[in-house]
Formats: structure tokens, sequence, C-alpha cells
């Protein structure tokens, strides 16, 4: 068994819906779906590999691309608030961040509460000692472009809640044995390069980075959490009672292959049994996950929520192999994080009703994940360049548009005529530009569309780019499209953001055109 810990730290802001619906009210997600990093992987790798190995990594479920969860400040993984937990309403149950356990209650059997009302906790993460995270979302109002004339277009306003930067999740990616290792060094390759994640990658959402580490016991994933005095399953070899506290959504099918959202334990792989309804704490939510290669919906999921409680009376006690499986992750679409359950919790602690949290170990210091040490790595973080931070790309793209506004009233001069005349490249060239750079998910693609084939953007046979300035630093005349080329090949910015800042100075550009 193969497995990694995955930390991931968000640069931008990132998109991650809810439902891929483009009418009614925009939801976002406060946790990094798997299918998100499966996509941010296949995008870069499945070009790469054979119709097998694609098959093995991105379709078969033998690699599994868990969700990404929060960090507590603590450094621990906060999970799926469990659905079973109650509280007497209006009443506090946290406070400076860690919850009251005595103020929380297993169920709805809670006794002398004097007939107040209860009511179900349902917001936020929880910590295995206790802490309450609340991943910090924002809602962000936008307006279409008319690609026509790079204005706002009328009645298109929509909406985006975020992700918002500089906050860290872990994810478990796991693989079984029949995963070659050459195969998982490839996908481990991925991550050690910026990550472009979410909705809306082309503008200004999703980038982020992560550090890996190995997993020694990668399918016990609650275990990896090495600052805590102890954190244990009950599970019981003779018990034919368990409870399924779900870390990710779970989609199970029938004796007939279609959803259910009341499952039987046999339908998993379980032994026969019957789900206790009285015992159990269900949420649902139905989504059609949004196909870019197929530039359609796939089909609907109806799944039970993470966080739901699932209790099963069975017939017979489950066997270590059957408890083992349950680690391995339920129901279908395990490979894009769903499915992950943890058997049993002991720190929920249902006989006393209240919730037991572990104590951390005394002068703990939060630890950054350790790096794989390989050459490879090694290499890529020597050769991988410092980030700039959006912001300074902005800035960066702000000078080059008054860079070529001189450029411009240097071409007229050249000319004899007025500034206010038309010259070098027009608005809508400009307008293929920033769809380029949208298109490319590289510099070396970015090149190629503009400059490289008779159908490039900027070819001289256009007006505009062969049009010619006077170059102070050189003292010779150049074109406008060898100005484009220099931008193109700046060494001080990464590869992946050189697309970036060219969207921005051509947006700034027609801009400047328009009011020229």
């Amino acid at each position: 068994m193969k497995g990694l810990e995955l930390t991931i730290n968000l640069k931008e802001d990132c998109v991650f819906s809810n439902r891929s619906a483009t009418i009614g009210g925009h939801k976002g997600l406060n946790y990094i779906p798997g299918a998100a990093l499966l996509g941010a992987v296949a995008a870069k790798l499945y070009p790469q590999l054979s119709k097998a190995d694609a098959f093995t990594v991105f379709h078969s479920g033998k690699i599994r691309f868990g969700n990404g969860l929060p960090i507590a400040a603590t450094g621990e993984i906060a999970w799926p608030m469990p659905m079973c937990w109650h509280q007497l309403k209006e009443q506090q149950i946290e406070q400076d961040g860690q919850l009251l356990a005595e103020r929380i209650w297993y169920g709805n059997n809670i006794p002398n509460h004097n007939y107040r009302q209860l009511q179900q906790i349902r917001t936020g993460y929880v910590t295995a000692s206790g802490k309450l995270v609340k991943p910090h979302q924002k809602m962000h109002i936008k307006t279409a472009i008319d690609p026509e004339y790079g204005v706002a277009r009328e009645t298109n306003i929509f909406g985006y809640q975020t992700l918002t930067a500089q906050q860290r999740f872990v994810s478990h990616i796991t693989a079984t044995a029949a995963v070659s290792d050459a195969l998982w060094y490839k996908v481990q390759q991925i991550f050690t390069e910026p990550l472009l994640l979410g909705r809306s990658r082309s503008a200004e959402y999703g980038l982020a980075n992560s550090t890996l580490r190995e997993l020694k016991n990668p399918f016990l994933i609650h275990n990896s959490l090495d600052n805590l005095n102890s954190v244990t399953d009950s599970t019981s070899s003779d018990t034919k009672q368990i409870v399924l506290w779900l870390l990710s959504d779970l989609v199970v099918l029938d004796a007939y292959g279609q959803p259910t959202l009341t499952p039987r334990p046999e339908w998993m792989g379980l032994p026969k049994g019957q789900l206790n309804l009285e015992q159990s704490y269900v949420s649902t939510r139905r989504y059609s996950p949004w196909n870019a290669y197929r530039n359609s919906p796939d089909i609907e999921r109806q799944a039970l929520s993470q966080g739901s409680i699932l209790t099963f009376d069975l017939a017979e006690p489950l066997t270590a192999q059957q408890q083992l499986q349950i680690t391995y992750g339920l129901g279908i679409h395990r490979e894009a994080g769903l499915g992950q359950i943890w058997l049993n919790p002991d720190w929920l602690n249902t006989a006393a009703y209240h919730p037991h949290f572990i104590k951390l170990k005394p002068n703990v210091i939060s630890k950054a994940p350790e790096t794989i040490n390989s050459p490879l790595i090694q290499w890529l973080a020597k050769e991988q360049t410092a980030e700039v931070n959006r912001s300074e790309l902005t800035k960066e793209a702000h000078r080059l548009v008054q860079e070529y506004r001189k450029l411009l009233a240097s071409a007229c001069k050249l000319k004899g005529i007025n500034s206010n005349m038309e010259i070098g490249p027009s608005p809508s060239q400009w307008g293929s530009v920033l769809q380029t750079a949208k298109d490319s998910p590289s510099n070396r693609a970015l090149q190629l569309a503009l400059f490289d084939g008779k159908n490039c953007v900027c070819k001289e046979s256009m007006p505009g780019w062969p049009d010619e300035y006077w170059d102070a630093e050189t003292n010779q005349l150049r074109q406008f499209k060898d100005w484009m080329y220099d931008i193109s090949t700046q060494s001080e910015y990464a590869d992946f953001q050189i697309p970036r800042l060219v969207q921005l100075m051509a947006r700034g550009i027609i801009e400047m055109l328009k009011q020229h």
C-alpha cells in the first residue's frame, strides 16, 4: 500500500461549487473536493500516459484522491462535524475555539433538559482534541464580459462563493499495491508543481501549492495525527452493531445498480443487516459533476453527505477483512474522494452521551510536513522559480501598459501622424492575445500560439504588429510583435505566470485604446 499526505496552501481564492448548475444562487464547498485534485493531475498527466495507465490512475479506483480538509492551528486535521451531535438551542458550546464537551450531546436523548428545544450542530469541522474550525469563505459578485466589445454584458451578473487565500488543507492520496512505483512516482511529481484548482482558473482564482510526506499506514488516515496521545477505533470483533462516520460523501448502489439513500450493509460488501434509522443521523445532497473534457455534466450523483452517521445492525460481526475494507473506503467514485469512512470512532463516546475529546501532548509544536526526499523533487525544488503573487503581477501589467502607451507615441512620431490616429495592433487583435493567454496552460504553449505557424496571433502579415517604433535602449527600430515576444520570454517569472501576466496586460491595453 502507498500513501501521501498532501498539505495544500491556497495562494489565491478558490471556487469549488456545490453544484455545476449556472442558474440560481451559487454556493461553494468549504473543503477541497478530491475530484478537483484528480482533475488537476489529469490535466497535466493524462496526455503523457498510455490508455491502460490513464485508466489505472484516474478511473479504476486504485488511486484515490481524498478531499482536502481544513487544518487547525494546532496542526490537526479537522473532520466534518458529526451530525449526531446536538445542543440546547441558544446555548454556547464553544469557548476560544474549543468545543465544550459537556454541552454537546450524542443524539436527542438528553436527560433533564426541561423541554428546552434541541438543535443539531451542523456547521464547521472538529479536531480530535475538540478544536472548532470554520474555513473562511467570501462571496464575489461578477458580471460577464461581452467578448466582442470587451465591456460588461447587460443583465449578466453572477456570483462565486470562494475559499479565501492563505488557508491550509490536507488531503490523503492512497494507492493499492497494483499501482506500479513508476506510475505512482509520476503522480507525485505533479504535486511538486503549482496547482490550479476549482472553477475560473483562467481568471483570478485557483492558484495553490503543496507539500508532500509519506504515510506510514495510508488507509488509517485518522491515525496519522502524531501530536495526539491516542486516536483509536472501538471496533470489537464480536459486536453486531457498527457506527460509520462519513468523512466524505458516500454514494451507494442498491442490488439493482441504482443509487440509494437508505443503504443496506450487504450492498457495500459487509454482512447482511439493516440500517438503524433511530440511531442514524443523515443529510443528503445531489449534484452533477461537470466534465470539462466532454463539455457536459456527468450523471447525477445522489450522495449521503459528509458528517452523516450511519448505524447498522448486522446479522453477524465484521471479519478482520471487512474492517480493513471499510478503511479502504465504501461505495463508488472513491477515486474522487468519496466513500471515506471512520469505523466506530471511540471519541464520539456514545455511551456517555458527551463526546470524548483527546488531549494534545504538552508543548506540541506544529511542524510542517516533511517533503519526500528524492532526487527528482530536489531538482524540481532548485529549478522552480520564486513565486510572484497576484498583486505583483498586476503591478507589472500596469507598468507594461504605460510602456506600451509610450511606444504608441513613438510610432506616431516616426510616421508623422497625430497621436490620436490608430497605429499598432487594434483592440480586437489584443482581444485575440487575451483569449490565447486564457487558453494557454504554460508559457511555451502561449509562445507557440502567438508566434509559431501560419495561424499565429502576432504574425507579420497582420496589420499593426509590424508597425515600428524607436527603441531608446537599443537605439534601433523595432516592431510591436518584437515587444510582445520580449514579454513572453521574461525569465524572472515562472512558466505558468506569463500567461496570467499577458492576460492582465492585454485587458489594460484594450481599456487604454478604447479611452484613447
